[in-house]
């Protein structure tokens, strides 16, 4: 067999040829960027999961898959992580077209536990953003004027301590962002009483 990129061949410890050749063009084909294949997206409303103008993409990805930011063994590969946009409730989903490195568990291992995979549960539990406040004391709050093309909105900002009720939780799913578009970002201490968190 004649290949017109680098093959690689199947031989014995003896040296023997087993007859299996793969082309490295074949072998690029299983290989996905990261930073391409993952959507971000802050979803409000259930209508959100479909609308992709409300899509962004990592600035990088290699502190989860690696100084190459590239995933092997996907054909067609979309990595779908939708956080809701008050609560962070986050979902996990995963297409393609060829089977894989285990993605799920890649991600999982930086996802706060409990993150959904199931598309339909993640829309019911949006429901629950619409009451939300986030944890903490009331610092501030102020107005943007809105014109005739678009709404006034009201922020407030919260002071957080690691000793605040229900932040914990909160900052494990909001410190993921930082691996998307932070270089050599890492999770803080938590525990340390030094840090003071302010949310909006």
């Amino acid at each position: 067999m004649i290949c017109k990129n680098m093959c690689l061949a199947a031989v014995t410890s003896d040296g023997q040829n087993l007859g299996i050749t793969i082309s490295k063009s074949v072998l690029e084909s299983y290989i996905v960027s990261s930073n391409d294949s993952l959507e971000l997206k802050l979803v409000r409303r259930a209508t959100d999961v479909d609308d992709d103008s409300t899509t962004f993409r990592p600035e990088m990805t290699h502190q989860v898959f690696g100084e190459s930011e590239s995933i092997f063994g996907y054909r067609d590969l979309r990595i779908r992580l939708y956080y809701s946009a008050a609560r962070l409730t986050t979902f996990l989903g995963l297409t393609y077209s060829e089977e894989p490195d285990n993605v799920t568990n890649m991600m999982a291992g930086k996802l706060q536990a409990g993150f959904h995979t199931n598309l339909d549960n993640f829309c019911l539990d949006l429901k629950k953003d619409i009451n939300f406040r986030p944890p903490g004391e009331l610092q501030h709050r102020f107005t943007t004027a809105g014109n005739e093309n678009t709404i006034t909105k009201q922020y407030e900002v919260y002071l957080c301590t690691s000793t605040t009720p229900e932040f914990r939780c909160f900052h494990e799913r909001l410190q993921t962002f930082l691996l998307w578009f932070i270089d050599a970002a890492s999770f803080i201490d938590i525990d340390d009483n030094n840090w003071r968190f302010f949310v909006m």
